[in-house]
């Protein structure tokens, strides 16, 4: 504590840029420390801000991403639009994660796409950046104008849905209405586009390719999240609808299907960033699998890869970034010939693939075995696409590397751009496998 006061009397008395920079993480570093382990479970500061293990979990993956947002080597991090704009996410973000008033939560919800928007619109390389905005716009009113409807209504009603989550989870609300399967199906397509769940994915991808590079980190290192956060604010709220096996194996069904066929729709990709974008999908479908079925272990190694998710996805994109600067090309085509020319560039490939397979000692590596475990011990047959989601996880990873750096020598020359990788873009990747592999002591942590 006694850090933490001196890092904030140090920063409004210092005049240097860079010692600000640094004493600013310092003061992040420490106040999330402080606050990993001083909070009490569940306990609320006022009726309207509330800490527990999954919203604390969720403001340190956001402070440690936007963070690493503002220490990229990219020119639309000094335009002040982009600064304001990444500002504006990390309010949102933190009144999402903070709050227990389920109109706040929705606003925020929301409102969080818009940031992303103005990035994909004002900073997009290609005209086809106004399609996923529509994309983004029109998903967002399908689902969400139902949900508020129904939140405004509950609100006039005076049912405590509205008020605060401790209500919402103590009234069981399906019992004092009629409205069960339209409230269920309501909440569930809000939930499930924003992670997205297999059949409401198609707006990820377009995003994710014309978005800038903070605009990537960001929506699969955070917002994809925003959807698992608000499933795990309600599943008390859908227990009476997922005890019924029918509807929890139906659920189940569409995630593990999904995420093979994401698994092999990579194969098929050239794109690199649309190949990380359906292996989010892959990787958020292969969690929900998970959350269906209602068991404690589950439920931890699903928060767990949602937290080692948000920093491998965002190590990959950076390295996306990093390719595209020099050969002004995202396609494997003409990405080539990498382990010669830029070796240390080729490692970090490496170790990022790694992480996103699950290999061994990375933190995917045992949220994905406890996953398996209990849904193998729900669903014995499960063993079976489980078995080919590895296979297949593997196999693109593999191709992804491959492709990269192998291929004609002379390419180099023909090809390839006048850029240097600067000492900035290493530390970043450097805080990336940081972060990721410290949540290999985490996850332990948390399981066991």
């Amino acid at each position: 504590m006694k850090l933490l006061f001196m890092s904030l009397i140090m920063l409004m008395f210092s005049s240097s840029k860079k010692i600000k920079e640094i004493l600013i993480f310092q003061t992040i570093m420490l106040m999330t420390l402080y606050n990993w382990t001083n909070f009490n479970f569940g306990k609320l500061f006022s009726m309207s801000i509330m800490m527990d293990f999954i919203s604390i979990n969720m403001v340190v993956l956001t402070f440690l991403l936007i963070l690493i947002s503002l220490m990229l080597n990219d020119y639309l991090v000094k335009s002040n639009l982009m600064k304001n704009l990444i500002v504006i996410m990390l309010i949102v973000l933190l009144l999402l994660f903070m709050t227990c008033d389920w109109l706040l939560f929705f606003t925020m919800f929301e409102f969080s796409l818009v940031p992303i928007s103005l990035m994909i619109i004002y900073f997009g390389y290609q005209p086809e950046r106004i399609e996923a905005f529509y994309y983004i716009f029109f998903y967002t009113i399908f689902v969400s104008l139902p949900l508020l409807i129904m939140m405004l209504y509950f609100k006039a009603s005076k049912i405590p849905f509205a008020e605060h989550f401790d209500y919402f989870i103590s009234f069981n609300f399906f019992f004092l209405n009629n409205w069960s399967t339209i409230s269920f199906l309501v909440m569930f397509f809000a939930m499930c586009v924003k992670i997205p769940m297999f059949l409401f994915h198609s707006w990820l991808p377009k995003a994710h390719v014309e978005a800038p590079l903070i605009g990537s980190i960001l929506l699969a290192g955070i917002l994809l999240k925003m959807g698992g956060y608000g499933i795990y604010r309600m599943l008390d709220f859908w227990k009476p609808i997922l005890l019924n096996l029918e509807i929890k194996y139906f659920l189940f069904s569409i995630s593990m299907w999904g995420m093979l066929l994401i698994c092999l729709l990579c194969l098929l990709e050239t794109d690199m960033k649309s190949i990380i974008a359906y292996s989010s999908i892959s990787h958020m479908n292969f969690m929900l699998s998970s959350v269906w079925m209602w068991k404690m272990s589950s439920l931890k190694s699903s928060l767990l890869m949602m937290m080692s998710h948000g920093f491998t996805s965002s190590f990959l994109f950076y390295l996306v970034n990093c390719c595209y600067l020099f050969t002004h090309s995202r396609s494997l085509f003409l990405n080539k010939y990498f382990i010669s020319m830029f070796p240390m560039l080729t490692s970090f490939w490496f170790m990022a693939l790694c992480m996103n397979s699950g290999i061994p000692p990375s933190s995917g590596m045992l949220s994905e075995l406890i996953i398996s475990i209990s849904l193998v011990s729900v669903f014995f047959w499960s063993m079976i696409l489980i078995f080919f989601y590895l296979i297949f996880s593997g196999v693109y990873s593999m191709y992804l590397y491959v492709n990269l750096n192998h291929g004609d020598s002379n390419w180099y020359n023909m090809i390839y751009k006048n850029y240097l990788i600067k000492h900035s873009d290493y530390l970043v990747m450097f805080l990336h496998m940081f972060f990721s592999l410290g949540m290999i002591w985490y996850s332990y942590m948390v399981i066991f």
